[in-house]
């Protein structure tokens, strides 16, 4: 059953608002339409991306294939609509990110550390752990499919202002590499594949953000940790 805070949670409480009623048959077809994206999380957790199958997802939600195809061309439309649905809570995650790196403050580690708190409280999520795990699953693939996935760059525009132009592409890239080494030491440490606890790797990733934001200053030298 469809928590309150789960995808379809979200994409039900979206149309909710319209300003027009719906119909019982667009009820009807709405829940139907939340079982079949809560039975593909199901599957995307038990069996990863690849190993998931329409039959396994329709055998979960209690439809017929036919009905999965009338809501989705395939498998692949199905993880979009799901990553789509989050979005807007990593936006509101990497915005708060932004604004703390891109002010006065010379040592931005603090920050960052306090800010990674709230990241993993975000993997905390069942939903969010599992579209994370299936994206990083496509990064490594040899598919098209596992294109960037969930996008985080475009949510630190005041950070980003901050370099010249010619510079934001290697910046932008940067960030995205980080975002994805940080999906993946949630994912390592949770399945307990790093051999150290949360808190150490909580501390490795301070180091590693902090380096990696590093911002510029006059002269083409970098500031992140506190140089006094």
């Amino acid at each position: 059953m469809a928590g309150k805070d789960s995808p379809a949670a979200a994409i039900a409480g979206a149309k909710k608002n319209s300003p027009y009623p719906r119909s019982v048959r667009e009820e009807q077809q709405l829940i139907t339409r939340r079982r079949l994206l809560d039975a593909a999380l199901g599957a995307f957790e038990a069996n990863g991306y690849h190993g998931a199958s329409v039959e396994e997802i329709v055998s979960a939600a209690g439809v017929t294939r036919s009905t999965f195809y009338l809501h989705f061309k395939n498998k692949a439309e199905v993880l979009q609509v799901l990553t789509d649905s989050v979005q807007d809570s990593v936006a509101e995650l990497y915005a708060g990110l932004d604004a703390e790196i891109s002010g006065d403050t010379a040592d931005i580690r603090p920050a960052v550390r306090q800010w990674l708190d709230k990241a993993i409280g975000w993997y905390s999520e069942r939903a969010h752990q599992i579209i994370a795990a299936v994206w990083q699953e496509l990064s490594v693939g040899a598919d098209a499919e596992g294109a960037r996935g969930i996008t985080v760059d475009e949510h630190l525009p005041r950070y980003l202002a901050l370099w010249p132009e010619s510079e934001r592409g290697a910046v932008r890239t940067r960030v995205i590499l980080l975002s994805h080494l940080l999906s993946r030491a949630v994912l390592l440490s949770r399945r307990g594949a790093l051999p150290a606890d949360e808190s150490v790797v909580l501390e490795t990733l301070a180091d590693l953000w902090t380096a990696g934001l590093a911002r510029p200053q006059a002269g083409g030298a970098l500031t992140g940790h506190d140089q006094s």
